[in-house]
């Protein structure tokens, strides 16, 4: 039972990971990576970064209600993937925590090597895909 929370957890820091990739990448090797092809008024960072503001005119106020603030994650990749990147992060440290409380091992150093591990692992699987996506 504890290696479905295992792989589960691994899954979701994979996604963490990713996600990371994906909003560097963004942010500063957009026109140079495999995201280039893409729309860059939504996949490039800063030409998406008035997609919040109506007409693009930050004087002229927020495009809908929230669109600069609760909202932001739709109007641009870099957003979308940071609230997917700190969800699956902590839905990782979650299930991991939980499945180690199933093994009966509830000792706070335990834990302190449980998270390290976890922002270890998922700093590999972002070098890991960031090197690939940037790729010339």
């Amino acid at each position: 039972m504890q290696y479905i929370f295992v792989l589960v957890g691994l899954l979701f820091l994979l996604i963490s990971g990713i996600s990371k990739a994906i909003q560097d990448t963004s942010a500063s090797a957009f026109s140079t990576s495999l995201l280039k092809n893409l729309n860059p008024k939504f996949w490039n960072k800063h030409a998406s970064a008035n997609n919040k503001w109506k007409n693009g005119n930050k004087s002229e106020g927020e495009k809908f209600w929230g669109s600069s603030r609760w909202f932001v994650f739709t109007t641009d990749a870099w957003h979308l993937f940071d609230v997917i990147r700190d969800l699956s992060l902590i839905i990782a440290t979650l299930i991991l925590l939980i499945g180690l409380y199933f093994t009966g091992n509830t000792s706070i150093f335990i834990f302190i090597i449980l998270y390290v591990l976890i922002y270890i692992i998922r700093q590999t699987f972002f070098e890991l895909v960031y090197i690939n996506i940037n790729k010339k």
